[in-house]
């Protein structure tokens, strides 16, 4: 008998769980006393007997909803990883859109390995922008190379330095900004030197507001993501506030953001940046000032408290998750990239999801957010 409580001990350990657990040792018990069995050492091929008799059966895999979600659970050193590697390219090999999600609350290189996974599987995202030829550029280029990241948009500049963000955290993980720019190869993208089949490739473009700052970078946003738009592609807008990078010239810095709402079908702002640029203090008034321009889908990100969604016909709030925050540096892009990634898999603009299928989305961006502030 205690040979039985040792053997289902091991088998929750190993995550087997509680009830299969329990129906193998109890299998066993019946087998050992039909036959017979006194020597320890011929329980094994009993136990494997009943294991395998258990994963016999359909191993179709049955998704009907979009998205489906598949959750990989176990210890480690079982094979999680490959094992999601596996089932990517097998969706790929079907015809199916994957993205692979990282959920760990710890584990060295986990999401380093779904990246290499996520680029075997065909899933891809790609990379529009200007850094310098130093050993910055350089290193981002390879950073985003090794992820499996589409490089083919980001060109580098030969006359002038990558801009640099030094990011400094105050007790609860918040951030202050300095940035050394001058005037920063990134400023130095031309609408003329981008190679406008990438957009014709992708089903989204994000953009944001930072280069806006100087030319030629601001009139290439602005050619880009109207020819997005011309294109019939999803354009999704984070205005991304950096006060520094405006110092002395405050008031333009927010009307070239405001610029740009038109143009968004998409937009996250923090609710102070929502308040900036539409003077109103009330979220669901700024929220209308946004989609009256045009936007189909208003997420305002409130911090611990979650965020709020604003759309035509409907609006909610969705909580976040209760995680010890370290950093919450790239946070907003974790969450925005995710609910984007959503959207995408989903087949539909975003006037056309449901209050049930943004929930989802949020709630999955929510905890990707939360899940990078932890780190």
């Amino acid at each position: 008998e205690e040979l039985f409580e040792e053997l289902e001990e091991l088998l929750v350990m190993g995550d087997v769980g509680v009830p299969t657990a329990t129906y193998i040792t109890g299998q066993l018990r019946q087998k050992v006393k039909e036959k017979g069995i006194t020597d320890p050492s011929l329980i094994l091929g009993e136990l494997k007997a009943i294991v395998a008799d258990i994963l016999q059966g359909d191993d179709t895999l049955h998704i009907s909803t979009k998205p489906s979600v598949i959750l990989v659970i176990g210890v480690n050193g079982v094979g999680k990883t490959t094992t999601i590697g596996k089932l990517a390219a097998r969706l790929k090999g079907e015809g199916k859109s994957v993205i692979l999600g990282a959920a760990d609350t710890f584990r060295a290189a986990a999401i380093e390995q779904l990246e290499v996974w996520a680029q075997r599987a065909g899933v891809s995202a790609g990379f529009l922008g200007r850094v310098g030829q130093d050993m910055f550029g350089d290193f981002l280029v390879k950073t985003l190379q090794d992820c499996g990241i589409e490089t083919a948009g980001l060109s580098q500049d030969p006359d002038h330095a990558t801009t640099l963000a030094f990011v400094q955290l105050n007790d609860q993980g918040d951030r202050d900004f300095s940035f050394y720019r001058n005037p920063g190869a990134d400023t130095r993208l031309a609408f003329e030197g981008v190679d406008l089949s990438l957009l014709d490739q992708c089903s989204l473009l994000c953009f944001g507001s930072l280069l806006l700052t100087a030319e030629p970078s601001r009139s290439a946003v602005e050619q880009l993501v109207a020819y997005a738009k011309e294109q019939g592609k999803i354009t999704a807008y984070d205005p991304n506030w950096r006060p520094p990078l405006w110092k002395g010239r405050e008031d333009e810095g927010v009307r070239r953001m405001k610029s740009l709402i038109p143009l968004a079908d998409i937009m996250k702002v923090s609710d102070e940046e929502l308040a900036l640029i539409t003077g109103e203090g009330d979220l669901a008034a700024g929220a209308k000032a946004l989609l009256d321009q045009g936007v189909s889908l208003v997420v305002v990100t409130q911090g611990p408290k979650g965020c709020t969604v604003f759309t035509p016909g409907f609006s909610f709030a969705q909580p976040t998750y209760d995680t010890p925050v370290k950093d919450t540096t790239g946070s907003g892009d974790s969450f925005f990239g995710a609910l984007l990634a959503q959207v995408i898999l989903s087949g539909k603009k975003p006037g056309a999801l449901s209050q049930q299928e943004l929930s989802a989305f949020v709630d999955f961006a929510n905890a990707a957010g939360s899940t990078c502030a932890t780190k």
